[in-house]
């Protein structure tokens, strides 16, 4: 599946009263300059970043890429609850990550560690190679040192023969390990990976062996989201390709132990898929999940894009299913476990899900909706517990942002919440020809979440 920059389209909180004309989904009027808070950069290069760690007073940290003359490089801000800069973090509220000399850096999820400090992951490529790339910055915003080289480390997938690898998600366990997922081009294809490091940056042997494990689903693969449960356990999503197919993407679930090994409690084998498979004998069958978030009864919500479309045109709907902790469709959830969301902007609209969020038992999704080649706005819907939307967020469960700009185009990849509100992550054109990184606090009082008012 393609990836659709932002800059290839022509051309909004803070623990204040709630206006009593607020409604869940609308922007928060006192958060920075009307619920948008960018971060200030006019050359943010990808339409890629994290979802925002928000704390429990509404500051909010996240990571993005910023472009300069050659390269890229992992650029970090943090913002205070009233959406303004946080000069205590790296003096301007922003720290820039250079990987490695001239290397080309991304940088794509974030997670808490211990201490306050945060581990943040990406990409790195040096003209031969891609490896993940960490680095584990300091409460104040300075990297540490006394992890990796500098603060910073590479994570390379050599022994199972890859040589390009592409980061999708981290997370830190309690005692300060770090695990990191995505896929890997290995010598057996294209497979789900995931690596665990010691808190010191150095492979966790006690992890596989060698600190690096691959999962394979018999087509190509690759993770794009990453969790761990209460037990411990690993759950990746993301899709593959059964048998190799061009035109039928399912989207896949795997389960490992903490050990690494593949948990056979999870659908018999530790692997499971799921197909919406709507396109029909003409369409492409295209299901790929994004994102991912774990209930606390132990259930599985994944998320992403479903090709609706019965002839090769796409039509790409946000697509959310739940799975329960044995790997099986939720039918309790949706129709048969699954539920579709259109924004459709046009007649075959393009409308990619990329974050979800478990917010006071109901389930937060943000995109973006793609009109033609005209504009894109960052989307975003709010589901009950049984999958159907709920009416007292947006217009009827869902909402679309639009900051203003002459350049129609934002998009959103991240979601987090704290108190009555939603943060929002992503970028925005600026210009036609800039880009800025933000995030936008939406109202979610919750007060009627079970639907009556």
């Amino acid at each position: 599946m393609s990836k659709y920059s932002l800059l290839l389209f022509a051309a909004s909180l803070a623990a204040m009263p709630r206006p009593a004309s607020a409604h869940d989904g609308d922007l928060v009027d006192n958060y920075a300059n009307a619920g948008l808070a960018r971060m200030g950069y006019t050359n943010a290069s990808t339409n890629e970043g994290s979802s925002p760690l928000v704390a429990a007073d509404g500051t909010s940290t996240y990571c993005t890429t910023r472009g300069t003359t050659d390269h890229g490089d992992m650029v970090v801000a943090r913002v205070k609850p009233d959406g303004s800069p946080d000069f205590s973090f790296s003096t301007d509220g922003r720290l820039t990550i250079d990987v490695g000399d001239d290397t080309d850096d991304t940088c794509v999820a974030i997670a808490a560690a211990p201490d306050g400090k945060v581990v943040v992951a990406g990409e790195s490529y040096d003209g031969t190679t891609v490896s993940f790339a960490l680095a584990r910055i300091k409460a104040n915003g300075a990297l540490d040192t006394t992890f990796g080289a500098g603060g910073k480390q590479l994570i390379g997938f050599d022994v199972f023969g890859a040589t390009n690898v592409h980061a999708a998600a981290v997370a830190v366990r309690a005692d300060g390990t770090i695990l990191l997922a995505g896929g890997a081009f290995t010598n057996d294809g294209t497979q789900f990976v995931v690596a665990r490091l010691l808190p010191d940056g150095s492979y966790d042997t006690a992890f596989n062996l060698t600190g690096r494990q691959r999962v394979a689903f018999g087509g190509s693969a690759r993770a794009y989201a990453m969790a761990v449960d209460a037990q411990e356990r690993i759950v990746l999503a993301g899709y593959t390709n059964p048998g190799g197919s061009e035109t039928n993407y399912d989207m896949a679930i795997a389960r490992l132990l903490a050990d690494g090994s593949l948990d056979a409690s999870f659908d018999g084998d530790g692997r499971a898929t799921v197909a919406f498979d709507i396109g029909g004998a003409s369409g492409s069958n295209l299901d790929i999940a994004r994102a991912m978030a774990l209930q606390a009864d132990g259930k599985i919500v994944i998320g992403g894009e479903v090709d609706v479309s019965a002839t090769t045109t796409e039509n790409l709907d946000f697509g959310i299913a739940r799975l329960t902790a044995n790997g099986a469709l939720d039918p309790s959830f949706g129709s048969g476990g699954r539920v579709l969301v259109p924004f459709d902007r046009t007649p075959a609209g393009l409308d990619q899900l990329q974050a979800l969020r478990i917010d006071a038992g109901r389930i937060v999704a943000a995109g973006y909706a793609i009109e033609g080649n005209v504009s894109v706005n960052a989307a975003l819907v709010r589901l009950r517990a049984d999958g159907s939307r709920d009416p007292t967020f947006g217009n009827f469960g869902r909402t679309m942002l639009d900051f203003g700009f002459p350049a129609t185009g934002q998009l959103a990849f991240g979601v987090g919440s704290a108190g009555a509100r939603l943060y929002v992550t992503g970028l925005v054109a600026t210009t036609t020809t800039t880009a800025d990184a933000y995030v936008a606090a939406l109202e979610n009082d919750g007060l009627f979440a079970d639907g009556f008012e």
